[in-house]
Parts: structure tokens; C-alpha cells; sequence
């Protein structure tokens, strides 16, 4: 579920706090493949085939990879959520995370390559539902 379909389905409060639990799924699958590539290479070193221990080393090896892969997944939707919560403060009232989705467009920023985060996030127009001020959440803040 992306930012904008996310935000319209649930609210502001309610995707922030189920993307930061999937985040946190993948910090945990990233340390479980972590400790199952050591349990691999101690399995490796204690069998005398060459078959078997190659099995063993191939398998820790795709161990790491998954945990290397699960770890990037798990940065990135972090910096995705810190950055969405550091400007889902109204900055007329100060009231957090009670939002409207007025509208959204692509980020300018969207083709850059430097701009990993913007070509992930459009630009978003909300509103405040206590006091009805509007302004721009925006991936290059």
C-alpha cells in the first residue's frame, strides 16, 4: 500500500503506525537470516562430505543476502515513515498526524537519481482537521 492510498484508506496515524510494524517485521526477519547464515557456517564446519559442506556454505550465504536485503527494506521504510512524521505536525495549531489528503502530484524530483526518497513520495497537499489550515508535506524538506 503506497503513501497516498495508505493515508486515504486509514488516516494519517494509522498507516504511520502499520508501516512502522512492518518495518520493524523486516528489522526482525533481517536479524533471524542473520543468525541462521552462523548457525549454517557452524553446521559447515563440523560435517566431513564436500557436498554437505557445500550445501551448508551456499545456504549461509543466501542466509546473509536475505539479511542484508531484509535490513535495507527495513531502512528505507523507516526514513519513509520518519520523514512523513517529522511534517504531519500542523504549523498553525501544532496538532499531530490529524490530517486530510486534499490532493497529491509526482515529485519534481521524481527522475533524480541523487533523490532515492522523492521519486518514492509524491508531493502531498493536506489539511488540518482541527483548524482547517492547509500546507504541503514534501519529500526534499
Amino acid at each position: 500500500m503506497d503513501i497516498i492510498e495508505g493515508i486515504r484508506k486509514l488516516g494519517f496515524r494509522r498507516w504511520y503506525e502499520r508501516r512502522l510494524i512492518e518495518a520493524h517485521a523486516y528489522l526482525v526477519t533481517g536479524v533471524l537470516a542473520l543468525i541462521l547464515a552462523v548457525a549454517f557456517l557452524e553446521l559447515r564446519g563440523e560435517t566431513a562430505a564436500g557436498g554437505e559442506r557445500m550445501t551448508y556454505l551456499m545456504s549461509a550465504v543466501a542466509s546473509l543476502g536475505g539479511g542484508i536485503v531484509a535490513w535495507l527494506r527495513y531502512h528505507r521504510m523507516l526514513a519513509l515513515v520518519e520523514w512523513a512524521g517529522e511534517q504531519a505536525t500542523c504549523p498553525a495549531c501544532g496538532e499531530y498526524g490529524r490530517l486530510r489528503l486534499l490532493a497529491t502530484r509526482p515529485h519534481a524530483l521524481a527522475g533524480d537519481p541523487d533523490s532515492d526518497l522523492a521519486a518514492e513520495i509524491p508531493l502531498l497537499h493536506v489539511a488540518c482537521r482541527a483548524c482547517g489550515n492547509k500546507w504541503d508535506i514534501d519529500a526534499t524538506r
